[in-house]
């Protein structure tokens, strides 16, 4: 058993320092893409002194800045969970090795409060840590708009990227998962010409990081479009539709695996028929 102890334990740490590494590597991406972002948006805020030529290029460059962050968002959520699909792999190895239950040491691994810690730190950190509250004054002699560094950066991360996206200070652990899940979906297509789809591979509306099929259930599907609009529960009900789904990626997954996902595309389906039945 201490031999078994010894290896969860070194599994926990090396998961957590991929972890820390992907969100390390981030939020350099991420304190990049934001100075380059500061420094458009003052050059913008001054359109009377620029010509029809340097506005046109400043848009270019902001709508480049946009497309940057999706990479950013995407490449980020795409590394989470291939570390998350590695670490349920060598789990289940453990599980075989010792003949434990199915399951056993994922769980004991997500039990743990250094795993736990590691895998949801918020993003906290940014560009210009060192700026001095104090120079509020002259911030708008020099970018031309008043308030401090922090309330514009955070402003613009809001304009930019939605109240709820991966970069606003305040979000929640349900909006990062949903920004995983949409990151998710932009990168199917192209892993799906890479090889078959497994059905872990399709990003199931739950909030849990890495689901099971036995997590897929009417309950923890509802929670996941909690709070969500009427409009984006039906943009998620044409996604989720069975016709829809089956036409466009049933034929792209593993053989043996089509009748369970079929199944579970139908739990999705009926929750969110049931959801937008229900009057608001």
């Amino acid at each position: 058993m201490n031999s078994y102890l010894t290896q969860l334990s070194a599994l926990i740490e090396h998961s957590i320092e991929r972890t820390q590494a992907a969100t390390a590597k981030r939020e350099s991406a991420v304190t990049s893409y934001l100075l380059q972002f500061e420094d458009a948006w003052a050059r913008q805020s001054n359109p009377g002194r620029l010509s029809v030529h340097e506005r046109r290029e400043i848009e270019s460059e902001l709508a480049e800045l946009e497309e940057l962050q999706t990479e950013i968002e995407s490449e980020y959520f795409v590394t989470l969970d291939l570390i998350a699909e590695e670490d349920e792999q060598a789990c289940a190895e453990l599980d075989e090795r010792y003949g434990l239950p199915e399951g056993q040491t994922i769980q004991s691994m997500q039990s743990d409060e250094r795993w736990q810690n590691a895998t949801t730190e918020e993003y906290q950190d940014g560009p210009a840590d060192d700026y001095d509250e104090d120079d509020d004054d002259n911030h708008e002699d020099h970018y031309g708009y008043a308030g401090g560094w922090q309330e514009h950066r955070q402003e613009g991360s809001e304009r930019l990227f939605g109240e709820n996206s991966g970069f606003n200070t305040s979000a929640s652990s349900a909006s990062r998962v949903k920004a995983r899940h949409e990151a998710a979906w932009k990168a199917l297509p192209q892993l799906s010409s890479t090889r078959s789809l497994c059905w872990t591979d399709i990003p199931w509306p739950v909030l849990a990081q890495a689901p099971s099929v036995g997590q897929l259930t009417p309950e923890n599907v509802t929670a996941f479009f909690a709070g969500e609009s009427r409009k984006e529960k039906r943009d998620a009900m044409l996604r989720w539709h069975p016709d829809r789904f089956e036409g466009r990626w049933l034929e792209l997954c593993v053989a043996e695996e089509r009748q369970s996902v079929k199944q579970s595309v139908g739990v999705v389906a009926r929750c969110l028929s049931g959801m937008l039945e229900e009057r608001e």
